[in-house]
């Protein structure tokens, strides 16, 4: 019985919760002691602070929209994170699938919740004046005059808000949660004075963001033109004739996207360069993890746990900490122990999303799983952040493009890996391209502990009083 959680329910309270849950998961402690803090507070549900929610998306409407590359954003739950917007977009649909999807448009000042899947629960408010559509997984709750929505969505992401979400989610088959659930969940109403403060420091936390993407894209605008690659825009042709001799004799592949056009162009602006391939620029071989039996006794909680890095943790340039799962010590340790973590370890996806680069640059122990490679070297010819900004730009993606086999999942081995070629361009230039990228996640780094404070000042509001979530924001963010 060690270790065994046990509470006791009255049959009268069970009746009480929404659909008479009797699960487990429903009446976990942790659950039942924010529930009897929110009692202990005025508090409105969503659905009487709200105008309309909305969460219609192009699911049902998959054969008439027409997804591309480039053109309106159309937004999935992985860019929803936890109290805002990721916007490195991967799909887009045009103008006319954007007006069929007229129901899933986004608009500034809506909180959207996500509701389904790996990443449910996740709360953020769209603030961009652009247009955008969303998938059917996300709600879009558009609030009441008077209502703030930075105050509203940084309560559902605190614990809270979160513990209400997955209190009540479905747990069979793929986890969700419905409309009427999101119309139930119950917010505090907080004074004017913590809400515009809240609301101060989330248009704090936009403007660094900003700041950040404005940095970055300033390090690959410095890398394609000194690559002379500022215009570039590939080939769009593709078919290219090879004779046996210039192919598969010397190449080893039959695929035909490999000769496409556009790397020969790739390749034509890269030779006026020096190269060199992953295998000869790393000091320690090319190595990918190993993926545990999915539900398996290998994993745990974040308590007991090692971070088990994926390749959908690794985005713009960095590693993502808010999706992590964990594996037991004793796996990291010894089954994964060839691929512990080390800081500044660059990790390169190699299945699913192929190319993904980052840079590992925490403290803890982690680990990763089978679709992520580890790449060590010494920095003599080329800079870790360099490579980085290399790989993420448009052209390192279409150039890994090249490399990538197709399938029911995109891949590269980790020979590929070591055979992919990168130009190498003077070392000042390097360093400046690597600056401004270190400049853009120390921006990052603090948007995100001002976040975490928004979201901290709003528990202390809970658990004690708004003055002392509001001398928290002082000490900890600077606000009056």
């Amino acid at each position: 019985m060690e270790g065994l959680e046990a509470v006791e329910i009255y049959l009268s309270t069970c009746k009480r919760i929404i659909d008479f849950r009797i699960d487990a998961n429903t009446y976990k402690k942790e659950y039942l002691t924010s529930d009897r803090r929110l009692r202990s507070k005025i508090t409105q549900s969503i659905g009487d602070i709200s105008k309309s929610i909305q969460n219609f998306g192009a699911y049902s409407l998959c054969n008439f929209i027409n997804f591309q590359d480039e053109g309106i954003p159309f937004l999935m739950t992985k860019n929803v994170r936890e109290n805002y917007i990721d916007w490195n977009i991967e799909k887009f649909v045009d103008q006319k699938s954007h007006e069929i999807l007229w129901k899933s448009h986004c608009h500034r000042g809506q909180v959207l919740v996500t509701m389904a899947g790996e990443y449910l629960g996740r709360v953020a408010v769209y603030n961009s004046d652009s247009e955008a559509s969303s998938n059917q997984a996300i709600a879009k709750i558009s609030l009441k005059k008077g209502e703030s929505p930075y105050t509203v969505a940084t309560f559902l992401t605190s614990k809270f808000g979160q513990h209400q979400i997955q209190r009540f989610k479905t747990i069979t088959g793929q986890p969700n949660i419905n409309m009427s659930l999101i119309e139930s969940l119950r917010v505090p109403k907080f004074s004017e004075q913590i809400s515009e403060a809240i609301e101060a420091l989330m248009c704090r936390v936009d403007d660094l963001k900003g700041a950040a993407f404005n940095t970055y894209t300033q390090a690959e605008t410095l890398l394609l033109a000194t690559l002379g690659m500022s215009g570039f825009s590939p080939e769009t042709e593709t078919v290219n004739i090879k004779s046996f001799k210039d192919s598969f004799a010397s190449t080893g592949r039959l695929d035909a996207e490999y000769y496409q056009p556009k790397y020969e162009q790739q390749e034509r602006v890269f030779s006026s360069f020096q190269q060199t391939t992953l295998a000869d620029l790393v000091n320690a071989p090319i190595s990918s993890g190993m993926t545990p039996k999915a539900g398996g006794d290998d994993y745990t909680d974040a308590t007991e746990g090692v971070p088990f890095i994926r390749a959908v943790d690794i985005s713009n340039g960095e590693v993502k900490t808010d999706n992590f799962i964990y594996i037991k010590r004793e796996i990291h340790g010894g089954a994964l122990r060839r691929t512990q973590l080390k800081k500044n370890d660059v990790l390169f996806s190699i299945a699913g999303t192929v190319g993904r680069c980052g840079l590992f640059l925490h403290d803890f122990d982690a680990n990763i799983n089978q679709a992520v490679s580890i790449l060590r070297f010494n920095e003599n010819t080329v800079l870790r952040l360099y490579l980085i900004a290399f790989f993420n730009s448009k052209i390192g993606k279409v150039w890994v493009s090249k490399f990538s086999r197709q399938g029911l999942q995109t891949n590269l081995n980790l020979e590929e890996v070591g055979a992919l070629r990168i130009p190498i361009i003077d070392l000042p230039t390097q360093q400046k391209i690597a600056v401004l990228v270190q400049q853009s996640f120390t921006l990052k780094a603090q948007s995100k502990r001002l976040l975490e404070a928004a979201k901290r000042a709003v528990e202390i509001a809970i658990e004690q009083d708004e003055a002392a979530g509001m001398a928290y924001l002082a000490r900890e963010a600077g606000l009056p």
